[in-house]
């Protein structure tokens, strides 16, 4: 039993502030916590009290009704005083009554057990009254839960000014909550439904004037000592601050300002990402206009040529013309002297026929004649040697080598016959060999000109077709693929690449359709000749749920990809799971015995038995795959093929140049024997008997000539003459070969300069001009000559190889820039899918980019900029600098408030002629410190008009680093909320320490401070001290009036039970000269120290663990009864003594 304890020496409390103020004069439970079935009720009289009972009893249960009575539940940590850990207890759990917890054995969890169920109600209640101003306040709250599955009860909260009771009040009223409420309000109760409006009243009607004076009740309730002078100074005696709703209205702005940097930042990025690819499609596009000129050249060069050759051979016509004249006259000239000189033969024959000379004459005329014989016979014989050389046929020189030679040449012509046929036939099949190996070549040229325009696979015609349909209906080309286009093989499954393009080539070819442009393009189709085959498939905009197909994991379908960008991915996979299910097998064992499969082959096995194998084409050829969205390997493959076309045309030329040198062989050596064979008679080519007859007529001839002198004379005369005809003959001959020479090189002069200015007359001559000085320019710069028709062909065929070769490696250019480019625009269609919509990755899309770059540059970038500019410094900045000068402001009410405090301590004498006095200093902490050198950075030079971007980034930058951590960093949330809330808090902008000062002459006795390491008694007393005027300020308590209306009353509990009896004493002591009534809730081992100052006592106990019991005693009961309780203890000590 513990010993009574007499009471401080003077104890007595002035009757005027025994009276002040509201001061709780009963308390009532009803169904709360394990107060079960009964109104259980706590009798105060308006004095202080003791509550107490053993540990569990349920004193917490009563004091958290009393808290719930003046917070709401969400401010509430019940049983908080007692340590519970926080959940522990619940609004909920008090109106159903919880009070152990079962566990399932079949599922391992625990549950509640109650004493209620939901449909009863519980009430709490307490009557307030004021004596001196004759006042009374009940207040009071009605709990119910209509569902079991209720989180939170449901309740009425109540004001009346006059006394209420349950049993009185709250009674028959059955489960119609309403019919309650129209009863309390009739009887003139306030009822309110939710907590703020009942929490004004109340506070109006008992003098509370702050919600923090409520905050420091309940956090009374729980105190258990003062650790931490700073937080108590904070938390009891300084009221919060709002910087939340600064914070968040800056981080709300800031949002905006970010979203205008962003818009800054993302157009910047544009402009760089779009700044390269712009360059490489400048390149690109000085390319196509070099290729363009190029090809323009190339068209020109004939017109430039021919512009030569025709100024050539005219030239070449009048110098023909001018030796033709020149020709003339020295033909007419050795003409008119032959004639004259005919003229004197013929008179000096006539003389000599006079003189006796006609068998002389008949001789020379028969001499003459056999000579012109022997000379005929002797051409043709060194002409048929000739042919016989060149027919590679052994001379003759007699009558029978003549006759086996004639049986030579027929056995020649009849072999020269046959080879002439072969080679024919050879050149012929050349001739058509080369015709489609030209047409390949222009095939490949067109496939590769087009192919460098665009990225796709498909064949040309196709894509014509799709262009076509696609212009004159106004639809995107996009919006039509085709299937090939969207689908390609994974890159590292590339070896079955040739098999997944036997398979799906007909359908990769095949056009998409959405559903929406599906009568649109059919009608089209319909109404339009093609030119060609096209399949198209109707895609439908809704797809039934897919069910992935189980075990194909060596289905070909699993090693293609699907452009997942594409609206047609959903139906495009489906297909391929049906048409791609083929297993890809390794062996032919395993084609075997697969139901649909494929080799890498391209071997196909289908249903029913089908099997097929087309290798119209190499399984390897690239250049005719259709599947994949990028046609690299497919240009690279055309490249390849092309040099190989080009290698074939140069083997093809070189065997046509050596068939033709063999067929013009074989034709030169038929015409050889053809002219062999018109001499059939050996006389004609039989000179030596022409020789030895001339040899018989010379000897008559001589005999006669010696027989006259006269005749000498003449024939002497006649061989002068003759001599001399011969001579004008042979000048005569000679011109007359000339003039026809010139002649026929006059006329093919005129005749190529005709063609020349034929080609100069063409329509497309006129423009072609404009063309000539750049052609003037590459001739000269290849150092290349036109002097001749000769030289221009040449020419000609040099310029236009250079410019053909310039071409190939310019359009090799283009299509890596062409890649390069579409890789570019597709990393940012991804990148930026807004701003390119209507755009395409690929070169013919280059106008929309710039555009766009154009657009950034100009108008986006500039207005970004300064809406960026205009933000940080209208919004942000300033309102940065606003918040700042708000926290100053709310510091210097600090100050304020500290001295108002002080005035409240320096009425309280902490020792005897000594009081108590706070002292605010900055505080040492460097977060705060930081925050407030960044606040002022923030601010600095905002009004110095320095617009530039260096500057406003720079305030981004630095005003970022704050408003990151107002909202909460990535990974850092829950540390950047306490630093905020610290930051921000100027609570927190100050340490607080306790000067000790004497009255006499207000000097400092002595320091108390966090870190001054004071005894735990010191300490105690410190924190009373601190609290009482803590109380004294909050409430407003004035101790010279006890009419007032003031809220005087406080719960402690523990905390008097937990300190040293000393400093319990000294704070009993202090609240008594405040006029504070008390409710202390304390252990039965800590009674003694508190029953002094009591006049009422709480007993709560349970017996049973799940109903708990209240006892209301008057001191003097408590007394007896200890009394008595103590006598009964020793009774059986003195009978065992006896």
């Amino acid at each position: 039993m513990i010993p009574a304890q007499p009471g401080p020496a003077d104890t007595s409390a002035s009757t005027d502030l025994a009276a002040a103020g509201f001061r709780l004069e009963r308390m009532e439970v009803y169904n709360w916590g394990t107060f079960d079935k009964h109104v259980w009720s706590f009798g105060l009289g308006g004095a202080n009290a003791l509550l107490t009972g053993d540990i569990g009893s349920g004193k917490s249960t009563l004091v958290d009704a009393i808290t719930t009575l003046f917070m709401p539940a969400r401010k509430i940590a019940y049983n908080k005083a007692a340590g519970a850990e926080s959940g522990e207890r619940s609004l909920r759990s008090y109106v159903l009554g919880h009070y152990k917890s079962e566990r399932n054995e079949t599922t391992g969890t625990t549950k509640p057990v109650a004493l209620r169920k939901p449909g009863s109600y519980s009430v709490i209640l307490g009557v307030f009254t004021n004596p001196a101003m004759a006042a009374t306040v009940t207040l009071g709250q009605v709990f119910w839960l209509a569902d079991g599955n209720a989180t939170s009860p449901e309740r009425l909260f109540l004001v009346a000014d006059r006394t209420l009771s349950v049993a009185g009040d709250f009674a028959d009223f059955g489960t119609e909550v309403r019919a309650l409420k129209k009863r309390l309000e009739a009887g003139d109760v306030r009822v309110h439904k939710t907590f703020p409006p009942y929490s004004k009243d109340f506070r109006r009607r008992m003098g509370i004037e702050s919600e923090q004076a409520l905050e420091l009740f309940h956090q009374t309730v729980s105190m258990k000592s003062v650790g931490s002078l700073d937080e108590f100074v904070r938390s009891h005696m300084l009221e919060p601050f709002d910087a939340a709703a600064m914070t968040d209205n800056i981080v709300s702005h800031f949002d905006a300002l970010t979203t205008t940097y962003n818009s800054v930042q993302r157009a910047r990025a544009q402009i760089e990402a779009l700044t390269p690819l712009l360059e490489d499609c400048d390149a690109y596009e000085g390319l196509a206009a070099r290729i363009e000129e190029a090809d323009g050249q190339q068209a020109a060069l004939r017109y430039f040529i021919a512009q030569r050759t025709s100024a050539l051979h005219e030239a070449q016509r009048a110098e023909a013309e001018r030796m033709l004249a020149r020709l003339e006259g020295e033909k007419k000239t050795a003409k008119d002297e032959l004639e004259r000189l005919r003229d004197q033969e013929r008179r000096w024959e006539l003389q000599r026929e006079g003189l006796g000379g006609g068998r002389l004459g008949e001789l020379e005329r028969q001499i003459e004649e056999t000579e012109q014989q022997r000379a005929a016979q002797e051409k043709r014989a060194r002409q048929h040697a000739t042919l016989l050389e060149q027919a590679e046929l052994a001379p003759v020189t007699d009558q029978a080598q003549f006759t086996d030679r004639l049986e030579e040449v027929a056995r020649a012509q009849h072999d020269v016959a046959g080879t002439t046929q072969e080679t024919r036939t050879a050149l012929e099949t050349l001739a058509v060999e080369a015709a489609q190996l030209k047409q390949r070549a222009e095939d490949l040229n067109a496939d590769l000109i087009s192919l460098r325009s665009r990225r796709s696979n498909i064949p040309r015609k196709q894509l014509e077709v799709r262009a076509r349909l696609s212009r004159e209906l106004g639809i995107e080309d996009s919006a039509l693929p085709f299937a090939g286009e969207l689908i390609q093989v994974r890159d590292e499954e590339q070896a079955w690449a040739g098999a997944a393009e036997r398979l799906l080539r007909g359908f990769a070819v095949s056009l998409l359709v959405p559903g929406d442009q599906y009568a649109r393009v059919s009608d089209w189709i319909n109404d339009h000749h093609l030119g060609t085959k096209l399949v198209y498939f109707r895609v439908p905009e809704k797809l039934p749920p897919r069910r992935l197909p189980t075990g194909a994991s060596m289905a070909l379908f699993t090693k293609l990809e699907v452009r997942e960008d594409s609206p047609f991915a959903p139906w495009l996979a489906g297909e391929l799971e049906r048409r791609a299910s083929h297993a890809c097998v390794p062996t032919m064992e395993d084609f075997r015995h697969a139901e649909l499969a494929i080799t890498a082959q391209g071997l196909i096995k289908g249903t029913r038995g089908r099997h097929e194998k087309n290798d119209t084409t190499r399984i390897d050829d690239r250049s005719t795959y259709v599947l994949g969205w990028t046609n690299q390997a497919k240009i690279d493959a055309l490249l390849d093929q092309a040099g190989r076309v080009h290698g074939a045309q140069r083997e093809m030329d070189e065997k046509r140049r050596t068939l033709g040198a063999a067929y013009e062989d074989a034709i030169s050596r038929d015409k050889v024997l053809d002219r062999l064979t018109a001499m059939v008679d050996y006389s004609e080519i039989d000179w030596p008997s022409a020789v030895r007859r001339i040899t018989e007529l010379t000897a008559e001839k001589q005999r006669l000539q010696a027989a006259s002198n006269d005749l000498d004379e003449l024939t002497r005369r006649l061989t002068e003459t003759a001599d001399e005809i011969a001579e004008q003959g042979a000048a005569y001959e000679k011109a007359s070969q000339s003039w026809g020479r010139v002649d026929g090189e006059r006329d093919a002069a005129e005749r190529a300069r005709d063609e020349a200015r034929a080609v100069l007359d063409e329509p497309a001559a006129g423009a072609a001009q404009a063309h000539f000085p750049a052609l003037e320019q590459r001739l000269n710069t290849a150092r290349l000559a036109c002097r001749t028709a000769q030289e221009c062909a040449q020419t000609e065929t040099r310029l236009r190889e250079e410019m053909t070769a310039h071409k190939h490696r310019w359009a090799k250019e283009q299509t890596r820039l062409a890649q390069t480019i579409a890789a570019q625009m597709s990393s940012f269609r991804t990148t930026y899918q807004v701003e390119t919509s209507e755009l395409d990755a690929s070169v013919a899309s280059a106008p929309g980019y710039r555009a766009l770059h154009q657009q950034l540059v100009a108008d986006d970038l500039p207005r970004f900029q300064d809406q960026f500019r205009t933000y940080l410094k209208t919004n942000v900045i300033r309102e940065i600098a606003g918040f700042h000068a708000q926290l100053n402001i709310w510091a210097d009410e600090i100050g304020d408030r500290i001295n108002t405090i002080n005035e409240s301590l320096a009425g309280i004498d902490y020792n005897p002629g000594r009081y108590i006095m706070l002292k605010p200093e900055q505080t040492p902490n460097t977060e705060i410190r930081e925050f407030t050198a960044e606040l002022r950075a923030c601010t600095d030079d905002v009004l110095s008009g320095d617009d530039s971007d260096l500057y406003s980034e720079e305030k981004f930058h630095q005003v970022q680093h704050l408003i990151e951590r107002f909202k909460g960093r990535e990974g850092h949330a829950d540390s950047d909320r306490g630093w905020t809330k610290r930051v921000t808090d100027v609570r927190y902008w100050f340490v607080f320490s306790a000067s000790e000062r004497r009255r006499e002459d207000d000097s400092e006795y002595e320091v108390y401070s966090d870190s001054g390491g004071k005894s735990g008694g010191q300490k105690e007393k410190l924190a009373y001290t601190i609290l009482a005027a803590s109380l004294a300020y909050q409430f407003k308590l004035d101790t010279t009036h006890s009419r007032s209306r003031t809220f005087r009353f406080v719960v402690i509990d523990e905390a008097f039970g937990r300190g040293s009896e000393e400093s319990a004493r000294f704070a009993l002591d202090l609240f008594k000269r405040l006029g504070l009534q008390l409710l202390i809730v304390t252990p039965l081992q800590k009674i003694h120290v508190i029953e002094p100052y009591v006049s009422a006592v709480g007993f709560v106990d349970n017996p049973s663990g799940h109903h708990s019991r209240l006892r209301t005693l008057t001191i003097a009961q408590y007394r007896q009864e200890r009394l008595a309780h103590t006598l009964a203890s020793l009774q059986p000590a003195a009978g065992q003594g006896d």
